[in-house]
């Protein structure tokens, strides 16, 4: 027995000569520092759950990889942008971010390589009220990215995007602020790119444009390009947008291109002011080439909830090579223009605001 006390106290010894300590025996969760109440991140770093130390956790990790992690079921009121740096994912754990009023900037911006998940971003709290298409002037975004960073990779999932806070409120007017995604190629003379952003399970209500793609570059004597080229949009729903994707280039400029990005699986509804001017004035609006648009869902576009003189689908002249691929329209609601364009359509019998046509029963059959 007295040789087993003398092991022990040579051990002691030893360890604390050598710099070992012991871990206390403290329960996390009973200090309140936990995920579910703090700012973390993958240093193994805790913060206030502030919105100011968002951006610190996130500039924590600048020039590494790493993740931060907010506390879910919390509202977090952004005085400004909160940048995502290079390899960085945001996940919001089901947190939200709003601007206070007065405030009108975007909300989140991705460098490359970075992400933003799991989330809810409400611009609800700008003062501009939406009246037209024409007249908007607010251009802040929920999520945004800015090719002259050149962006090569990216990550946007699992976000619920609006203006709103509830649908269909008394002040129907105050739909249709800002834009949800914006994918944005600037007028300058430097290279510029956004490409192999993965975008997946995202919903927007009540925005402008839901989903935008803009190459504004022009042309000058030996510029560098610029290019929104190969992005995939996947399992997207919106309702009330003025423009649910809009995709807009310069014409006519060899080195501004918005091509071969992809959409599947995305679903549109228009919704309506209720005797009030139209909501929505377009669903798709198409420029560059090569773009693929498939298993698109589209309904209840009609004169009550269309802008003047525009249809649901518009292939502008500058569109060549896309691919589209409707259900829930017909050819009376696309404009035609552009070259070498395809355009498959499925929809009812005939367009009309006086008759809905109503189906019971469908019975399919399927030979072995």
């Amino acid at each position: 027995m007295k040789n087993n006390w003398l092991l022990v106290l040579v051990v002691v010894i030893l360890l604390t000569f050598t710099g070992v300590s012991f871990a206390s025996n403290r329960i996390i969760s009973s200090t309140n520092d936990n995920i579910y109440t703090k700012i973390t991140n993958s240093n193994g770093k805790v913060w206030d759950a502030t919105p100011g130390n968002i951006q610190v956790a996130i500039n924590d990790l600048h020039n590494q990889s790493g993740i931060v992690w907010l506390p879910g079921l919390k509202t977090f009121y952004l005085p400004k942008t909160i940048v995502v740096w290079r390899n960085i994912m945001l996940d919001m754990g089901g947190a939200e971010f709003r601007l206070p009023a007065g405030v009108n900037c975007n909300v989140v911006e991705l460098k490359d390589g970075a992400g933003v998940r799991n989330g809810i971003i409400n611009v609800a709290g700008t003062n501009t009220l939406y009246v037209t298409n024409t007249s908007f002037a607010v251009p802040s975004a929920a999520i945004y990215l800015n090719a002259s960073s050149c962006i090569h990779s990216g990550t946007i999932e699992e976000m619920h995007l609006a203006t709103v806070t509830a649908s269909y409120p008394t002040d129907i007017i105050t739909y249709g602020r800002g834009y949800g995604i914006y994918l944005h190629a600037t007028n300058a003379s430097t290279p510029q790119e956004i490409s192999g952003v993965t975008v997946n399970q995202i919903w927007f209500y009540c925005f402008r444009i839901g989903i935008y793609l803009y190459n504004e570059r022009k042309a000058r004597t030996g510029e560098n390009g610029a290019y929104i080229d190969d992005n995939i949009f996947t399992n997207v729903a919106g309702c009330a947008c003025s423009w649910f994707v809009n995709l807009t280039r310069a014409v006519n400029t060899s080195k501004c291109s918005i091509s071969y990005n992809y959409l599947d699986q995305t679903q549109f509804q228009t919704g309506g002011w209720f005797s009030r001017e139209a909501c929505t004035w377009g669903l798709l609006r198409i420029s560059g080439t090569g773009n693929h648009f498939s298993n698109v869902q589209c309904w209840d576009f009609s004169y009550l909830h269309m802008g003047s003189g525009l249809n649901a689908f518009y292939l502008t002249p500058d569109s060549q090579y896309n691919y589209f691929q409707v259900n829930g329209c017909n050819q009376n609601w696309v404009t035609w223009s552009g070259s070498h364009n395809t355009v498959m359509i499925t929809g009812p019998l005939w367009d009309s605001d006086t008759v809905d046509i109503t189906i019971d029963h469908v019975v399919q059959y399927h030979p072995h």
